[in-house]
């Protein structure tokens, strides 16, 4: 090939112009060359990533008893590679996070948006849901049922699968069993992309400097867990063994009976100690959850400024987190009340996650019996 770039390169051709600057055959040699090599660059990182998300799959497959000629019946497990494109790409469209937008007059109310995303096939991604593993309404042979018949028509629309997550509250039992069910019939979700993660209840008492009048209580997600590995059920065992006594008021819960049985109240970690305990789990990436709920001002002295709390919380997670953070829930559709017309705290919350370099994304928070909405009853 280079032998025959030579040749061509002695020749004299009128150049031509596309209104950039001329391209001749001269200088073909080093366009080509320089082809090649991005080119090259670009496949050795796209089979880098293949590669990872495939050992993860396997890893998967192994910790079941399929054999590692069964990893394509995980196709639709997304592995942490992907999950990072995927967010890296959409980190600016909106409208790929939230089914739609709510009208003038109901933004304080949740779930009072329209469908307009869903109906279009914008709608791509709905990372945080909760089954009735934690407390969810939906079972998750039922989420993935109308996450799957959405995933066919989207894909018809567009062509493009719709990715859902699986974050319960301290549990992986969710995501154990979603990957039982893909394995059993993978053609059936072949339109559907399921990120396997859980939400994880951490407490602060100290916030790079920021006054706080008590500590303050961060929802961080963790995705792309392998939910079989024996370490990570061995953290999530220690997590849930020591649980708070103390009785709890159900009433804002759908499932309450569940909940008597499965407390959502773990024993109390930071952020580092998570961090840290999770550090050989090698696929995982941590992602920050509605930044401002419980809302900031609850937790900061008064002469405190809540717009520079929520920043220097969101550097906290940053520089906590590091390589595995992966973004914040910039676009969070289920804030309610005032916390939800706080437009100047909303751009707070994206303007610090671009200059701490983490992704935006969204999320509904889904607890009810319905995927586009949050369906919390407060």
């Amino acid at each position: 090939m280079l032998n025959l770039i030579n040749q061509i390169t002695n020749q004299k051709i009128t150049p031509i112009s596309f209104g950039r600057k001329p391209i001749t055959i001269g200088n073909l040699s080093g366009l080509k060359e320089d082809v090649f090599v991005k080119t090259a660059k670009t496949t050795s990182k796209t089979v880098q990533t293949k590669i990872a998300d495939f050992e993860y799959k396997k890893r998967i497959c192994k910790d079941i008893g399929l054999s590692c000629v069964s990893v394509d019946k995980l196709d639709s497990i997304v592995g942490p590679n992907e999950l990072t494109k995927i967010v890296s790409k959409n980190n600016n469209n909106r409208a790929f996070y939230i089914p739609g937008e709510k009208p003038s007059g109901m933004e304080d109310v949740q779930d009072s948006y329209f469908l307009e995303n869903v109906l279009n096939g914008e709608f791509g991604a709905s990372f945080h849901n909760h089954t009735i593993h934690s407390d969810g309404k939906l079972t998750v042979v039922e989420l993935l049922d109308q996450a799957t018949e959405y995933a066919d028509i989207r894909h018809s629309k567009t062509g493009k699968p719709f990715y859902l997550g699986i974050t319960d509250h301290n549990t992986i039992e969710g995501c154990k069993e979603a990957v039982k069910i893909i394995a059993a019939n993978p053609e059936k979700y072949k339109n559907l992309k399921v990120v396997l993660g859980s939400e994880i209840t951490v407490k602060e008492e100290k916030i790079n400097n920021v006054k706080l009048n008590k500590s303050r209580k961060l929802h961080i997600l963790t995705l792309g867990l392998n939910p079989f590995d024996k370490d990570l059920n061995s953290f999530i065992s220690f997590l849930t063994a020591t649980v708070n006594k103390t009785k709890i008021n159900y009433s804002h819960f759908i499932n309450k009976n569940m909940y008597k049985n499965n407390p959502m109240r773990p024993k109390t970690i930071s952020l580092e100690y998570l961090v840290d305990r999770l550090s050989n789990q090698k696929d995982l990436k941590f992602s920050f959850a509605h930044p401002d709920y419980p809302d900031i001002r609850k937790d900061i002295s008064e002469e405190q400024d809540p717009y520079n709390a929520i920043e220097k919380i969101i550097h906290f997670f940053k520089k906590t987190t590091q390589n595995k953070g992966l973004y914040t829930e910039s676009y969070y559709n289920a804030y309610f009340d005032d916390v939800a017309l706080d437009k100047k705290m909303h751009q707070t919350i994206e303007d610090a996650t671009n200059k701490t370099h983490l992704s935006k994304a969204g999320a509904i928070d889904t607890h009810g019996d319905n995927i586009f909405y949050t369906g919390i009853n407060k």
